[in-house]
């Protein structure tokens, strides 16, 4: 066997539990040097980032998925998006959390209750409670209308790669990142203990996106892995809306929305699935899911050119 096949072997299997691994034990040092829990959490996502990007090159899951140089420059604008918003999406998710623990009479005795709980319980409780709501609310971002339009952008991409991770847009941002800041802060979390479930999930949502060759196993039914998530950016309906967990694939499974093929390696084209346009240019994208129903009269839509379908460029291809 060469080196290469070597190289490629162990790659293919130890590079996604070892990217989340080192990516846990990073902030486990950054902060023993006393660097914030902040920086230690975007430094860490950028890094896991990065690293995917580099492992695109060298074990390309599907060579035909890199990304263009128009596509990489509007995923590199949703990155800085991300950056600016971040501190927005965390203050809401506290806002909220403040609002349901005064809502509710007992909050004081179940913080009490979670309090006697081990650090780990009460930071898997926080894993499980965000990714059961992130859950619910992406499923709604693909059956309800209104949701969609704002989540649309997400599926736009016809090559699936890492920078994809970060193409939201800040409305389905903004509430991603409340949802993210509310479970830890609502369960009583530590600082550290948060920062670790954070650091996890990021890490998890990044490599989602990651075009890197593979074999990933029994991981295929506790988290969503790039392998489920390949899926659920099929441009064929049925086989997109599935796969909906954003860290584990637990909630699929229960609510029977787990989809893994085994005739097929990859959906055949990946995209829009709903059959409607969507804008190319960055600025209409911003604007689209506020004008999209009027989107031949919306001043602000002015002159948008619409996305090929990629049905219609596999045909071609073919």
């Amino acid at each position: 066997m060469s080196a290469r096949v070597t190289l490629g072997w162990v790659a293919a299997r130890l590079t996604y539990p070892g990217l989340i691994v080192c990516a846990l034990l990073a902030a486990h040092q950054l902060r023993l040097l006393g660097v914030s829990a902040g920086l230690t959490s975007s430094a860490l996502f950028l890094g896991v980032l990065v690293a995917a990007a580099l492992l695109e090159q060298r074990f390309p899951h599907r060579p035909s998925w890199r990304p263009g140089a128009d596509a990489a420059r509007q995923d590199l604008a949703y990155l800085a998006l991300t950056g600016l918003l971040q501190p927005a999406g965390k203050l809401l998710g506290l806002g909220l959390t403040t609002g349901v623990s005064l809502a509710l009479a007992r909050a004081a005795s179940e913080r009490n209750a979670l309090s006697a709980l081990p650090t780990w319980a009460t930071a898997l409780l926080a894993l499980l409670a965000a990714d059961l709501g992130k859950y619910w609310l992406h499923r709604a971002a693909h059956e309800r209308p209104w949701f969609w339009r704002f989540h649309a952008e997400h599926h736009s991409p016809h090559r699936m790669n890492v920078l994809n991770a970060t193409r939201l847009h800040p409305v389905n941002l903004i509430w991603n990142l409340a949802l993210d800041a509310a479970a830890p802060a609502l369960l009583g979390l530590g600082l550290d203990a948060a920062l670790y479930v954070v650091v996890f999930r990021g890490t998890v949502s990044v490599l989602q996106h990651a075009n890197v060759r593979l074999e990933l196993g029994p991981l295929n039914w506790i988290l969503s892995t790039p392998t489920l998530h390949q899926w659920h950016h099929s441009a064929a309906l049925h086989e997109a809306n599935a796969n909906y967990g954003s860290t584990f694939i637990v909630w699929d499974i229960v609510f029977g929305t787990r989809h893994l093929p085994r005739a097929r390696q990859a959906p055949v084209t990946l995209g829009l699935a709903d059959g409607g346009p969507h804008p190319s240019a960055l600025r209409h994208q911003l604007v689209w899911p506020w004008c999209a129903a009027r989107a031949t009269t919306c001043p602000r839509l002015r002159s948008w050119t619409p996305l090929e379908d990629p049905r219609k460029e596999a045909m071609e291809a073919t």
